[in-house]
């Protein structure tokens, strides 16, 4: 999982549902790791979900 480059952006459908795809995301080696990195998609995946701040789309960035 690379949570600083692999961003999905989107909107909460009418049902108030979030959907995100389980497939095509990067990933990166485990901090302190030295083996190569191996991705979990699309068996496992975790996600950070933030607001996007409208007045100053800057702000939301990670």
């Amino acid at each position: 999982m690379d949570v600083h480059h692999d961003i999905v952006t989107g909107t909460v459908g009418a049902d108030g549902r979030i959907t995100v795809s389980m497939t095509g995301h990067s990933f990166e080696r485990a901090i302190g790791s030295t083996k190569a990195p191996v991705s979990q998609f699309p068996e496992f995946g975790a996600f950070v979900i933030r607001r996007a701040d409208r007045a100053n789309p800057a702000a939301s960035k990670p």
